[in-house]
């Protein structure tokens, strides 16, 4: 009798053991099957995203290089090919309401294989100022200094960086910069690398341009300028299209910021802004007359030594592109700068991407 009892609790205890591993393994099968569909789920959210990111580039690369065609409603024709100042003209139309804003684009899997949506904002490089075309590395000084005189484009890069600074709060910024080009043996690579500068470290979290949020706010004046929407090494040439100005330096020329909501308003006021509109201005007389109205800034209420670095020939052709692309809980954001090339005998302009940030 004494052996039954011992042996009925030595199986009951071997029992209750045998159950308890049965439920920690279970239990850790089912733990980490969750855990692994989780983060299997997020894995190919993230690819998703970033496909989409990518595919932003080229809905902003088609935005760009949309040619005007035949408006059926109105019965407005296409410019004619050979008149290169209507079709800048009209592209500047098409240009004006994208520019530094975002653009948003839904996407359905019933109807485009993916649940998403992607934002995308175009600026124009041609809008910044060029830092590499401004200074000669190898004088070592800025273009059009000598000896004796102090030229004009240190006299504009003094004047800019001190109107950043009353944006940023950050002190020394033009003595920083321009020792820091004198140590340079060669022209920058990335406007980035500025912030090797430790007076430059105030745009840490300022680097690349954030579009206006979605919300109205009263205080999109204050919002911060941005490093890279003031200063490129892409243009490809010294001159800015005053036309085409970066977010960053509408603000700091003392220029109303572009507003969520403002793409409406701007298709209805563009073709009016271009009416006195030629490819070849002459800024110091036709200013007042042609970007006056867009801008509510005479000529007068402009630095002094902006007006030689005003493009008098229209042809932008350096854009970059912000693309936000969310896939269930994922984002991925993305800087890309492309280049667009014009059609010689009358074709399809194309665009090429030539670099690629992730953010």
């Amino acid at each position: 009798m004494k052996n039954n009892t011992l042996s009925c609790g030595y199986i009951m205890v071997l029992s209750l053991v045998m159950m308890s591993l049965a439920i920690v393994m279970v239990t850790t099968v089912l733990t980490r099957s969750v855990t692994y569909v989780s983060r299997a789920k997020i894995a190919v959210e993230r690819e998703q995203a970033r496909q989409l990111a990518l595919g932003g580039i080229q809905i902003a690369a088609a935005s760009i290089a949309a040619m005007p065609e035949e408006d059926k409603s109105s019965g407005k024709k296409a410019p004619a090919k050979n008149n290169p100042d209507q079709m800048a003209k009209d592209q500047l139309i098409k240009w004006l309401p994208l520019l530094n804003s975002w653009q948003t684009f839904t996407f359905e899997e019933t109807r485009d294989g993916i649940d998403g949506s992607v934002r995308v904002c175009v600026m124009s490089e041609d809008g910044k100022i060029n830092l590499n075309e401004l200074y000669d590395f190898a004088k070592h000084r800025f273009v059009g200094d000598d000896e004796k005189k102090e030229g004009e484009n240190k006299k504009f890069m003094r004047e800019i960086f001190k109107r950043i600074e009353e944006q940023t709060q950050a002190t020394n910024l033009f003595e920083s910069f321009e020792n820091f080009m004198k140590e340079r043996q060669y022209k920058l690579n990335d406007v980035t690398e500025l912030m090797n500068i430790d007076q430059f470290k105030v745009f840490k979290s300022l680097l690349f341009y954030e579009p206006a949020v979605e919300q109205k706010d009263q205080q999109q004046q204050k919002r911060p300028v941005f490093l890279t929407d003031i200063f490129t090494v892409a243009s490809g040439k010294k001159t800015i299209e005053p036309w085409m100005f970066s977010d960053s330096m509408s603000r700091l020329l003392g220029m109303r910021r572009v507003d969520y909501g403002d793409q409406e308003q701007k298709k209805h006021a563009a073709e009016g802004w271009v009416k006195n509109f030629t490819i070849k201005p002459e800024w110091k007389k036709d200013w007042n007359k042609i970007l006056q109205p867009m801008y509510n800034k005479s000529i007068d209420q402009l630095p002094p030594t902006l007006l030689p670095l005003l493009s008098t020939s229209f042809m932008p052709t350096r854009f970059s592109v912000l693309s936000s692309a969310t896939v269930g809980n994922v984002t991925q954001r993305l800087f890309a700068f492309v280049e667009l090339t014009l059609p010689k005998d009358g074709g399809q302009i194309s665009v090429t991407t030539k670099k690629v940030y992730w953010l």
